[in-house]
């Protein structure tokens, strides 16, 4: 029908403990549904079970979800960190019921529904129950075995531009199958009001300003990290001079000795300073690189992206996860020679503390920039299967 839009459903499956992604999901949809409705013509309709359900009697609470929600969403969007859940007759927890129930489906259906499993990889509380997160762990390695794949994140940013890369790629199976078949499975025909988005309009940024954001900011990330290369290579240049400086001077005077361990500790401080300052705006810029980037391929499909495109980008992106695992290997082995320094003064222990902590977020911001990369090579692969 010209002049209409499809809708699509798409189901939220999650313990408790990711609300805050949850709602990313909420948001992220909203935000592409205002773009594809009018370039793609189609938009998609979050369910999730606390807002699809209404309180009623059946086998079991799970099962009550399932008939009230029914089997004809389009997307199972399913995320977990630290809980499974509480087990059902029929599966180790309600999310997975639901997961599984979705990858029968969509063997049975030959590719329907699409299903998008998440982990997040952050920091856990030592109060974690071990055994949900066992059971968490243990449904991971599982699904290899249940046809599916999954995908990694450390941060609600990097959740928020996987998931937005996923989706486009998703999203340009869905037209590409509306155009094949009107009917569709679970498609509703809704009139296209011309109006929709155009306040939003003027102030909307385009396809050239995402690709001069991501490169800006990609930019500003490369200068970060030589910054930090060259703060490495001067803090070894400094204790080797002052290990030499030691083995002539400070074997057998005390004062000497730690005049030139309270120096080290000086230069220990100095590093960790500027490690903490460029690993700030290393994040800040991967956030605004990786959500620019997330953007951009949602224009797939509207003529912005050509396949061509999507191959260039895709090569430097796996450039991009080299080098951040070149310069991981790098910044741990430094990390383990900090933690080893030898426990010679209050002072050089708190210094080596500080850069073991610094390090170690470092480390942390590189993961990020890996998994990231990761999952958004990912969606490029399915657009360029899909284009």
């Amino acid at each position: 029908m010209a002049g209409s839009i499809k809708s699509y459903q798409l189901l939220v499956a999650s313990p408790s403990d990711v609300g805050e992604e949850r709602r990313v999901v909420e948001d992220v949809v909203s935000q592409l549904n205002s773009q594809w409705s009018r370039s793609l013509g189609l938009r998609i309709d979050t369910v999730k079970w606390e807002n699809s359900t209404h309180p009623e009697f059946g086998e079991y609470p799970q099962a009550v979800i399932n008939e009230q929600i029914g089997d004809d969403f389009d997307i199972l969007v399913g995320i977990f960190w630290t809980r499974i859940g509480s087990p059902t007759p029929q599966a180790r927890s309600g999310t997975v019921e639901e997961i599984e129930r979705a990858l029968k489906r969509r063997k049975d259906t030959g590719g329907v529904p699409e299903v998008m499993l998440y982990f997040k990889t952050a920091q856990i509380s030592p109060k974690v129950d071990i055994s949900q997160l066992a059971a968490v762990q243990q449904f991971q390695a599982s699904i290899g075995d249940l046809g599916g794949l999954y995908f990694e994140f450390e941060s609600l940013s990097d959740f928020e531009s996987s998931l937005r890369a996923h989706l486009a790629a998703v999203a340009q199976k869905l037209a590409a199958r509306r155009s094949a078949d009107r009917a569709g499975l679970n498609s509703v025909e809704h009139p296209l009001s011309p109006d929709r988005g155009s306040e939003e309009d003027d102030d909307e940024l385009g396809y050239f300003d995402y690709i001069d954001i991501h490169q800006s900011q990609i930019e500003v990330m490369n200068a970060s990290m030589t910054a930090i290369s060259r703060a490495t290579v001067l803090i070894g240049e400094q204790i080797e001079g002052q290990s030499v400086e030691m083995g002539a001077n400070g074997k057998h005077d005390v004062r000497i000795a730690r005049t030139i361990v309270n120096r080290t500790a000086q230069y220990m401080n100095n590093y960790a300073d500027t490690l903490s300052g460029q690993v700030r705006v290393l994040g800040n810029a991967r956030v605004q690189a990786f959500d620019s980037l997330s953007k951009l391929l949602t224009f797939a499909g509207t003529g912005e992206n050509s396949p061509e495109d999507l191959t260039v980008l895709r090569k430097t992106l796996r450039e991009t996860i080299n080098s951040a695992e070149s310069a991981r290997e790098g910044m741990q082995g430094m990390r383990d020679a900090a933690a080893g320094l030898p426990r010679m003064s209050k002072e050089l222990n708190a210094s080596k503390r500080r850069v073991v902590a610094e390090l170690d977020s470092l480390l942390s911001e590189i993961d990020s920039v890996r998994s990231t990369v990761r999952n958004i090579v990912e969606a490029i692969d399915r657009l360029l299967t899909s284009s």
